[in-house]
């Protein structure tokens, strides 16, 4: 069997817009919490969580999602694990999924023997908020010019004939 890269989600992924759209693409199979029954599903639905939206992930999905059972006994480890991590609940407002996605790795397949856990960033605005990342200076400007760089900055510049004035930060 070749090498396989397996992803796991929390318990409110698939309530995002695309969901899963891009990991299907990344993962081989797509490791996906389900309320085990109508009790949990009657949870999920008060806390937001759409079961039936992930009813048709899942369909659609099909072979590509591992299903595993979000039963009690998987919910009193995962909040051992929060509980244990609850200096980084604070400083990181999602830690309560983050450690959903990491309980998912217990008691996978035998032929899964590598794990690495990898937080999926579905906007750039949580990236930034949970590594602590500020953008750099966007705009630079040459005299009255004025030039927008997105993913690229400036580190050499051919002013021409006649500029005396040169700026850097916002206009």
């Amino acid at each position: 069997m070749s090498k396989q890269v397996w992803g796991t989600f929390s318990v409110k992924d698939h309530c995002e817009p695309n969901a899963f759209v891009a990991e299907v693409m990344l993962y081989d199979r797509l490791v996906i919490p389900v309320p085990p029954d109508d009790k949990e599903r009657a949870r999920w639905r008060e806390s937001g969580w759409q079961p039936e939206r992930l009813d048709k992930l899942l369909e659609i999905l099909g072979d590509r999602a591992y299903v595993v059972n979000w039963d009690d006994e998987r919910q009193k480890r995962w909040k051992a694990r929060y509980d244990a991590g609850a200096d980084i609940a604070q400083a990181v407002p999602d830690w309560a999924f983050a450690a959903t996605r990491t309980e998912l790795t217990q008691g996978l397949p035998r032929h899964v023997t590598g794990i690495q856990v990898i937080t999926n960033y579905t906007a750039m605005a949580e990236l930034e908020r949970d590594l602590r990342l500020r953008p750099r200076e966007r705009f630079r400007c040459v005299g009255a010019l004025h030039l927008r760089s997105s993913a690229m900055s400036f580190s050499s510049l051919t002013i021409p004939a006649g500029v005396t004035r040169i700026c850097s930060g916002r206009p």
